[in-house]
Order: structure tokens, then C-alpha cells, then sequence
């Protein structure tokens, strides 16, 4: 940000700007969380004639104060408003269950379906208690069968996931991996949204599933559907009281 700056700076002053190293390749991840000011920054620091490889999901975009709009917009930022777009729809991370719920998600029509094959499972109760203890007695078993199982219980924000954790730890061992702090090779990692966006994990547990917290919003639609889309193998989803709009459980 600060080398944008200095060149709008320079602009005004009609002076040449600091020096951008220049690279013959340059990869940009994840670019719509990306702002203006840092795709102008990328898009100066390709050199003439190469490769901008851009790569993203804008139905990931859970920050509410990035700037993304469009894919065109954000070329256009890079300064490569002549590109070619290709896109990826066959998903290799997650049982084919869980990418059919995961993209229900954001477009909700019909309600869902439990997979057959075990790989989503969902369970609503009436009271937390009997949530908390549901979850001691699976994740206990899940331990049991294959202590080595990476899981991640991903709540909608950072302070759901301390409670949960809390309550938990009364029965368990979990890590409350907020800031990075996760063990991806084992272990039971306790997280939020936000936290997970490039990760993944074999089971992933949704217990916040509900109305209240995932209201009919295209926000808590992108938000859910990064939570479901960390699950390699299992999902479970969870909820007190009425299952989210986005996510409706017969």
C-alpha cells in the first residue's frame, strides 16, 4: 500500500515513483479479498510480456469490508483487462455430497438431504447441553477409531468458537485455533470462518447451523458454504432449534 501511495503521489506531483521489482510470473491467490490499492500494486510488479495467473472464489468473500465487485473489475485493477477466464467446476477436495449441499447453499431451493454414504450427517436439538454433549461423546469416538483424524469444529465467529471450546474442554481435549494456532496433522481445532479459508480437514463439524446465526443473507450463504467446503471426507452439522434457511433438514 505504501508503494501505491508513493506512486499516486509521484502522479500528482508529475515525478517518477519509487522502483516495483518486476517478476516474469506472478500467482495471485484468493483475489477477491484483495483491495484496489493492492492488485494496482500487483499488477505494476508484473513485467512487460508476463504471466498473471489469478486464481479465486468469489463465493468465498466473507470480509465484509473488502472491495470486490466483479472479476472484470478486479482484471481491470491488475491492469489486464484482456485476460482468459477458466472456470473450475468439479471440485476434488470434498465427497461429491458435500459439494452438492455446499453449492444448495447458495442458491436454497429445496431442503436438504442426509448422504447415504455417511458423509454429511446432521442433528438438531432443543437444548445446548445435550448438543455439548453429543459432540464430547462422537468426538471421543471419532479419537478412538483414529486419534490421528484431523477435525475442526467451525463456528460463524471468533467468539462462538471460545464458548464452544470452553464447554468442550470439560470433556475433551481441543485446540482453540484462532490466529493461525492449528494442528492440521491431528488433533480437534475448535475455529471460525474466518480462520479456515484455504484449509482443509477430514471431518468438519458445523454446530452453529441455525436461523439465528445463518439467516437468509448472501453474506452468511458465503460464509457457510467456506465452513462446508473445509470437509475432505465427513461433515456434520448441528443446530439449536431451527436449522438456517441456507441449510433446511427434513
Amino acid at each position: 500500500m505504501l508503494f501505491e501511495l508513493d506512486r499516486l503521489r509521484a502522479e500528482a506531483k508529475g515525478v517518477k515513483p519509487a522502483p516495483v521489482r518486476s517478476y516474469d510470473c506472478v500467482v495471485l491467490d484468493e483475489a477477491q479479498e484483495l483491495a484496489p490499492l493492492e492488485l494496482a500494486l500487483v499488477g505494476r510488479a508484473l513485467a512487460e510480456e508476463g504471466t498473471l495467473i489469478v486464481a479465486g472464489d468469489a463465493d468465498q468473500q466473507v470480509d465484509p469490508t473488502a472491495s470486490f465487485t466483479s472479476w472484470d473489475e478486479t482484471m481491470a485493477e491488475l491492469r489486464c483487462a484482456g485476460h482468459e477466464r477458466a472456470v473450475l467446476d468439479v471440485s476434488y477436495r470434498c465427497p461429491p455430497e458435500v459439494t452438492a449441499l455446499a453449492r444448495r447453499v447458495l442458491a436454497p431451493s429445496v431442503p436438504c438431504e442426509q448422504s447415504k454414504a455417511g458423509s454429511v450427517i446432521a442433528r438438531r436439538f432443543d437444548e445446548e447441553l445435550h448438543q455439548v454433549a453429543w459432540l464430547i461423546d462422537g468426538l471421543r469416538a471419532l479419537q478412538e477409531v483414529d486419534p490421528a483424524i484431523p477435525v475442526a469444529l467451525i463456528l460463524r465467529t471468533p467468539e462462538a468458537a471460545r464458548r464452544l471450546a470452553s464447554l468442550l474442554r470439560r470433556g475433551l481435549g481441543v485446540r482453540l485455533a484462532l490466529g493461525g494456532d492449528f494442528d492440521l496433522l491431528a488433533g480437534i481445532n475448535v475455529t471460525c470462518v474466518q480462520e479456515v479459508k484455504g484449509l482443509e480437514f477430514d471431518t468438519v463439524i458445523v454446530p452453529d447451523a441455525s436461523a439465528g446465526v445463518y439467516g437468509a443473507t448472501a453474506q452468511a450463504s458465503r460464509a457457510l458454504y467456506v465452513a462446508l467446503t473445509r470437509a475432505t471426507r465427513q461433515l456434520v452439522l448441528s443446530t439449536v432449534g431451527d436449522w438456517s434457511p441456507l441449510a433446511r433438514f427434513e
